[in-house]
């Protein structure tokens, strides 16, 4: 699965620390009203991190639905995120 990255940085495997941070969708990040999305602290299933990039808004159920909020963290699989563009 490709994200695109629109804010931060993707999961990077050679930073231990990336284990406990996130990646919030556009959705996530506006329902968290947060000025500075990258490097806030948060803490989800009981445990601490930061949030280290955001992506762009994608449908991940129905199609039919609206899109939801979606915060994902690494357990050491692979993540494919697309780097934001530069205009």
């Amino acid at each position: 699965m490709k994200m695109q990255m629109v804010e931060g940085r993707p999961f990077d495997r050679s930073i231990v620390n990336d284990s406990a941070n996130y990646i919030v969708n556009e959705k996530a990040a506006s329902k968290l009203v947060l000025n500075a999305y990258c490097d806030q602290e948060l803490t989800m299933w009981q445990r601490k991190g930061k949030i280290i990039g955001v992506v762009k808004d994608f449908n991940f159920g129905s199609l039919h639905s609206a899109i939801e909020p979606l915060i994902l963290r690494s357990r050491g699989a692979p993540i494919n995120l697309m780097p934001a563009c530069s205009h």
